[in-house]
């Protein structure tokens, strides 16, 4: 073990430099690729066209751009170039769902040609991140992996991968909030990981936990992969504490948004942020702002939202600033993504790592929220079985959710399978499919049962559409704009009773990005999870006749044909 942890923080020192190298290969691959495939890259944005709105704005112009449907990383204040070399200028705004992008042009820009594609060009800088890695590196060689000493211990805990340290024993409670609380609170300079499958409230977890903790006076971090998923455990704090009747006192590391104000204290100030260590209940920053020598031993525990997206070394960059780390995330669900090659150990995220490839964490190693809130038990025996070892329960009043009136009556998984050959990353034939099944679940004479037992008719507000591929995407809206259409990125979180899921290329030999995105486990897991009674796979046939050349493409097309085995035959 100890071997094993000293190898992995020895390929991580030189790891970020990794992916600083894989950034420019990525960046020239962008830049090579046609308008198409371009579509489907979330750092670029193509098909623009220009509005022919300008407007001045001092020495600059702001020009007005439209484009089609599709999902991007792409935000105010990112610089821009197309893909002639042409630095242009940066977002100035950018609504992904009207499909407007104004681009704000300096005086020796105004000229350029107006581009058809653009793309970002953010190169982070990691070198803070770098410089922890070091110190925590230089550490362990002065001292020794697994002293008794306190400093950097939970970091250590994590690499070599020991149970969490605790200052007493464990009281075992039936209430999984109790049973999670004093697991935290008798941490020892150790980690708790809080594994939470799909609706099993995971973020009303972590809101009353750091409330609890709060409560008895301790100070609480809290980190994620983006301010966005920062913002929203905040959200769930702020009204646990309000709840509680507990004034509680946070602060976040972001931009203020003047549309959409935080209830809570916001600076965008490292000094403001440091003059308040100590004084208030919460702080929260990414982990660019962790990784800061300032923040040091600031606060007794540091929650690590989402932790199956952050990355093992980015977690061990900001082991310095707590005692003791909490992880809320579920390493089943979306990863983050990463542009270098590493070694193996090194490309993990931290839950990952703890769990060794089993899929779910012991009572050991930490916590399982295992009873879903969202899911029939009919689509959560599937994802139970191909994702949680069966340990995934679903609660029972969720049976009474249900469909009548239509063919796919009742609950459950559904499969539309649809012929058609030669199509990569869109399909007009499943997209007149998905239609047929719009219109047939909304044609008045169709209703919709949900958990509490309550009957309406189902209208298009209780459908959402899932599919792998933005050019599918923007096929669908255009014949559905009625409907919430997108990736699997784009409803992470979010749930309806009805999920419909169009897998659009005719085999996984077209699949764009090849089989491991076609059939990944993680994205699969997250689409079919988002439904609450009624789960409708559209698909060509040949899709569950992968030509598998090795034992892991087999095992990658395994939860698919599962899929096909459990799913209700709609023809009958």
């Amino acid at each position: 073990e100890i071997e094993q942890a000293r190898y992995i923080l020895a390929h991580m020192l030189d790891w970020y430099r990794r992916e600083q190298k894989s950034f420019w290969w990525e960046f020239f691959r962008l830049k090579e690729l046609p308008e198409d495939e371009l579509l489907e890259e979330r750092k670029a944005i193509s098909y623009l066209k220009y509005t022919g709105h300008r407007e001045p704005e001092k020495r600059s112009v702001i020009d007005t751009y439209t484009f089609p449907s599709q999902e991007c990383d792409l935000r105010p204040g990112n610089s821009v170039e197309d893909q002639e070399n042409n630095r242009l200028g940066s977002i100035h705004e950018i609504d992904v769902d009207s499909g407007i992008l104004r681009i704000k042009k300096g005086p020796t820009k105004i000229d350029l040609p107006h581009p058809s594609s653009v793309m970002s060009i953010e190169n982070v800088n990691s070198s803070t991140k770098e410089e922890a890695i070091i110190r925590l590196a230089e550490w362990v060689v002065a001292n020794s992996m697994d002293s008794e000493n306190e400093k950097y211990r939970a970091a250590r805990q994590i690499l070599l991968n020991a149970p969490p340290l605790l200052t007493e024993e464990l009281t075992y409670d039936e209430n999984i909030l109790e049973r999670t609380f004093d697991f935290a609170s008798k941490l020892d300079y150790s980690h708790l990981p809080v594994q939470g499958p799909p609706g099993t409230g995971k973020s009303f977890t972590g809101g009353h936990l750091i409330v609890q903790l709060a409560q008895q006076g301790k100070k609480i971090g809290i980190t994620a992969l983006s301010h966005k998923v920062i913002t929203n455990l905040l959200s769930k704090v702020w009204e646990v504490a309000k709840e509680k009747g507990f004034d509680i006192q946070m602060m976040q590391k972001t931009e203020l948004d003047e549309y959409n104000p935080s209830s809570w204290n916001v600076s965008n100030d490292e000094n403001v942020i440091q003059s308040v260590i100590g004084r208030m209940d919460v702080i929260a920053g990414t982990t660019f702002m962790w990784s800061k020598p300032p923040y040091e031993d600031s606060v007794d525990y540091l929650f690590v939202d989402e932790a199956g997206q952050l990355s093992l070394i980015d977690t061990l960059s900001v082991s310095h600033c707590c005692s003791n780390i909490v992880f809320l995330g579920d390493p089943q669900q979306l990863k983050q993504p990463q542009k270098g090659v590493h070694p193996d150990g090194t490309e993990v995220s931290a839950l990952e790592h703890i769990l060794q490839g089993e899929k779910t964490i012991s009572d050991k190693q930490g916590v399982f929220l295992d009873e879903t809130w969202r899911m029939h038990s009919s689509i959560n025996a599937f994802v139970s079985e191909l994702f949680y070892q069966n340990r995934l329960i679903s609660k029972d009043h969720l049976d009474k959710q249900q469909i009548i009136g239509s063919k796919y009556a009742g609950a459950g998984l559904y499969l539309e399978e649809v012929e058609h050959s030669g199509n990569t990353n869109a399909s007009s034939e499943e997209v007149d499919k998905v239609l047929e099944i719009v219109g047939q679940l909304t044609d008045g004479d169709v209703t919709f049962i949900n958990e509490k037992n309550e009957e309406a008719p189902l209208t298009t507000n209780e459908i959402k559409i899932i599919t792998p591929y933005n050019a599918q995407v923007h096929a669908i809206k255009q014949r559905l704009p009625q409907i919430e259409v997108g990736t699997v990125d784009k409803f992470q979180g979010q749930e309806a009773p009805v999920i419909i899921y169009s897998v659009a290329t005719s085999s996984s030999e077209e699949a764009p990005r090849g089989m491991d995105f076609l059939f990944s486990p993680n994205r699969l897991n997250v689409a079919v999870s988002r439904a609450r009674a009624c789960f409708i796979m559209v698909a060509n046939p040949a899709i569950f006749e992968a030509d598998c050349k090795s034992p892991y493409q087999i095992k990658l097309a395994n939860a698919f044909c599962r899929f096909k085995e459990l799913s209700q035959d709609t023809n009958l």
